[in-house]
């Protein structure tokens, strides 16, 4: 446990953002309706863990508006994060602002894959460069996006070059990295459970049924095994379509306590079934699976 809290007291210490060249504000998620200057971000406590509100959840958790290259400046410059379940949506208006007042060039963040790696956003009037870049240097994301990869590289006179990076095949691992043994234990139960209740089906409702409000005490001992064994072969073989599913879903697969939550959900269920059909195969079929994952956990 000593390891274990050095290494979490050293991940709230890592930096939140960062000033590229004195020209490109650096950070995982977006910015905050909290924060108008750096001084801001310099004066917030980072030794602590990420909450669910405020600036520095939002510098983690806030995403660009769906129509950010179209907004007019008569749309709010921020509005509730319904996606993401915490943090906000930030327009180009915000954006652009924010730069102004920071007399910065543009804003690099991450947190949202990319088709090619890299997505530059509506140019500034003023800069004709690019408000927002959203870099994402992720190849292959999940096993399931077939989405390339991108780094920047930012040279002299804000110059820049992107390099992209394709994705490397590695070895097969289980939904969140469950061992085979547990994993397959699912299946096992399932077709041992199926297998006894096959062989007490032998018996024919007429040998297990009741006569004259009488029945052997053998008899009885078998009908309440078969009603036993047809409990547990109902729980295994939802156990079993539980894996299933998880495999159809592959990388997108949340954590249990998470999944066992949205199942029940009909738009869920709608994409778990394309997943099962195998007709959920390219990057805006992934994508919009998985976005009903992309809620922040709860703590």
């Amino acid at each position: 446990m000593t390891l274990y809290n050095a290494c979490m007291a050293a991940f709230d210490a890592l930096p939140i953002c960062a000033v590229i060249d004195s020209h490109f504000l650096c950070m995982h998620g977006g910015i905050s309706p909290d924060i108008r200057t750096l001084s801001d971000i310099e004066k917030l406590d980072r030794f602590v863990e990420i909450p669910d509100s405020g600036p520095l959840c939002d510098l983690l958790w806030s995403d660009p508006c769906e129509d950010f290259d179209q907004m007019d400046e008569k749309q709010p410059d921020f509005k509730p994060n319904d996606v993401r379940g915490c943090s906000y949506f930030f327009s180009y208006y915000a954006c652009r602002k924010f730069l102004l007042r920071n007399n910065l060039l543009s804003i690099i963040r991450g947190h949202e894959v990319q088709k090619d790696g890299v997505k530059f956003f509506r140019k500034s009037s003023k800069t004709n460069f690019p408000v927002l870049i959203s870099l994402f240097s992720a190849p292959n994301y999940c096993d399931v996006y077939d989405n390339v990869a991108a780094i920047l590289k930012i040279g002299l006179n804000q110059k820049m070059s992107v390099v992209h990076i394709e994705a490397y095949e590695h070895p097969f691992v289980l939904p969140n990295y469950e061992n085979g043994f547990q994993f397959g234990e699912r299946f096992i139960l399932y077709y041992t459970t199926h297998l006894l209740f096959s062989l007490f089906n032998i018996y024919s409702p007429e040998e297990l049924a009741v006569e004259d409000g009488r029945q052997d005490k053998t008899g009885v001992e078998l009908l309440n095994k078969k009603r036993l064994i047809e409990t547990m072969d109902r729980a295994y073989n939802e156990l079993k379509e539980t894996n299933n599913i998880l495999l159809n879903l592959a990388g997108l697969t949340p954590s249990y306590h998470v999944y066992k939550d949205l199942l029940a959900q009909p738009d869920v269920q709608t994409l778990i079934t394309k997943a099962e059909k195998g007709t959920i195969k390219n990057y805006e079929h992934v994508e919009e699976l998985d976005r009903i994952f992309e809620r922040r956990p709860s703590i």
